[in-house]
């Protein structure tokens, strides 16, 4: 009787394993390697996957941040960085196949997650990722005016001079 209640443990294992997560992340980067399609919740899987990586790594990374350079603990916390890439090693991968993607084909509630992924420094966002930068959200990229913003504001007076000389 204990045989059995133990090889029925054991099968029970086996099938919760073959389910868990990184097995469907496997089995994602198989048809992505293969060049096959695909579908709206495999993105989901996907964005999921990378957003859980980009959200422990800013965890660490910020952190690391508040330390200065000769901190003792320093290295234990950039061990537990490499810790978490390990961890994750399909990022890579995966985050290529979302800069490869439309957006039709991510889908729009994909989209709207890699949004509020896309801000984070550790998610690498595709180049149609639209940034909501939150400068109270803690592991946000900084926002940074472009160049060319510069020679608006510049230009802005010039013009209202333009007007009121007419």
């Amino acid at each position: 009787m204990k045989k059995i209640h133990l090889f029925l443990i054991a099968v029970v294992a086996l099938i919760a394993a073959a389910c868990s997560p990184a097995s469907e992340a496997d089995g994602i980067a198989r048809k992505i390697s293969k060049g096959d399609a695909l579908s709206q919740s495999e993105y989901t899987a996907i964005i999921d996957y990378c957003g859980d990586y980009a959200k422990k790594a800013q965890t660490v990374q910020q952190q690391i941040d508040n330390l200065s350079s000769d901190s003792p603990e320093l290295s234990k916390l950039n061990a537990e960085l490499e810790s978490v890439k390990k961890a994750y090693p399909l990022t890579g991968e995966f985050f290529k196949a979302l800069a490869n993607a439309t957006p039709e084909e991510v889908g729009e509630q994909n989209v709207k997650k890699v949004d509020e992924y896309s801000a984070m420094i550790w998610f690498d966002a595709p180049s149609w990722a639209s940034e909501e930068l939150d400068p109270k959200a803690a592991g946000l990229i900084e926002d940074v005016a472009p160049a060319a913003a510069d020679s608006a504001i510049i230009a802005a007076p010039a013009l209202q001079e333009t007007e009121v000389s007419k």
